[in-house]
């Protein structure tokens, strides 16, 4: 896809699909909608602080998914995990852990991850940052913990590759998290930056293990880890690190879309200062940035995009290859505007069978409430 830069107007609402971005509230300030229509964003993402009642965030997923009628599809995010990573908690079926639900097998875990996208799409959402491709191999592990679907690397693989399956059958997107791995760290990221020691070979083996069947079963997206692997880069975390994120792109191969996690997360966000932070995550090979909070730091990210493609030829062609990634997401995943059924609502979201589902595998209503 070639960017003009003779068109300010059309070189933002390019420039502006890169950027996945949050905001407080049950509804956006009119700063935001502002930026939304001027820079065209890619898409959004919702947390609890978004969320008031299943009516309610189906009718605000239809009010940010309204100007996809311009002719430019948005993208419609949460983290619908299950367990402790729940962002919709009333009024829809609750989820159990990936660690407990993957002790019930494959199949348990495809229908689970089924009935998840179902009710995620009757509400308006596109794409649920799930699974987790993380091994749980260190037990004092906080942030990762009962996320990750095992201690093993195989069945982290079988198990995370079932929910995706049922997800996409279900009408949703997926994105597997975190690369290179955040399942052996101590420490969490959102307040730290990690370090992992391990060598290559076991990397291969071990962490990327998961990661490297879902690019063979061609996932639409994965996500960056704010992690330094201090045998392939001990300078910069994976997010900011060319070198690390060759391997998934050279030696993985993988060609779909690559999102940081949240560029707010103190382990970027104390460590690194913003153009550096762009600069390198576009370089290092990332296409999607994900900033959930402040609307200043968006506009400064999209503002430091636009002065890299106007200035360097390089940053150009980077974002253009990123921009064909975008395309072929949205050629793959229809994004379309959004239209509240309210029929659909009460059939599916929260159902019978849905919790049906649950009860069989021997969850109750109150699992992973945490």
């Amino acid at each position: 896809m070639h960017l003009r830069l003779t068109d300010r107007t059309e070189r933002r609402r390019a420039l502006g699909r890169l950027l996945i971005a949050g905001f407080d509230g049950l509804s956006p300030s009119a700063e935001w909608r502002a930026m939304q229509a001027r820079w065209n964003l890619g898409g959004y993402i919702l947390f609890r602080r978004n969320i008031d009642s299943v009516e309610q965030v189906a009718e605000l997923n239809a009010e940010l998914r309204a100007p996809a009628g311009a002719g430019a599809a948005t993208i419609a995010s949460v983290d619908q995990e299950g367990g402790r990573v729940r962002r919709l908690r009333e009024g829809v079926t609750p989820i159990p852990p990936m660690l407990e639900l993957g002790r019930h097998g494959t199949e348990a875990c495809e229908r689970v991850g089924e009935l998840v996208a179902r009710e995620l799409s009757a509400l308006g959402f596109t794409l649920n940052f799930a699974p987790v491709l993380d091994v749980f191999t260190e037990p004092r592990n906080t942030v990762i913990g009962d996320r990750a679907f095992s201690t093993s690397p195989q069945e982290a693989t079988t198990l995370a590759l079932a929910f995706a399956r049922g997800q996409h059958r279900g009408g949703i997107a997926t994105c597997g998290k975190h690369f290179p791995g955040h399942g052996d760290t101590l420490l969490d990221s959102h307040v730290a930056l990690p370090r992992v020691s391990h060598p290559l070979e076991r990397l291969r083996q071990l962490e990327w293990l998961p990661f490297r069947a879902a690019s063979e079963a061609a996932l639409p997206l994965l996500m960056t880890a704010h992690v330094i692997v201090e045998s392939l880069d001990p300078m910069w975390p994976a997010t900011l690190s060319e070198t690390v994120l060759a391997y998934l792109r050279d030696e993985i191969g993988f060609d779909g879309l690559l999102i940081t996690d949240d560029l707010e997360m103190d382990a970027v966000a104390k460590n690194y200062d913003w153009p550096t932070t762009v600069r390198r995550a576009l370089f290092a090979g990332v296409d999607l940035f994900l900033v959930c909070h402040s609307l200043d730091k968006q506009l400064e990210l999209l503002d430091e995009l636009e002065r890299q493609v106007v200035h360097d030829i390089a940053a150009r062609r980077r974002v253009e290859r990123s921009l064909e990634r975008v395309s072929r997401f949205h050629e793959r995943f229809a994004t379309a505007p959004f239209h509240v059924d309210r029929a659909a609502l009460r059939r599916v979201v929260g159902s019978p069978s849905h919790l049906a589902v649950l009860q069989a595998l021997g969850f109750d209503q109150g699992i992973g409430s945490v």
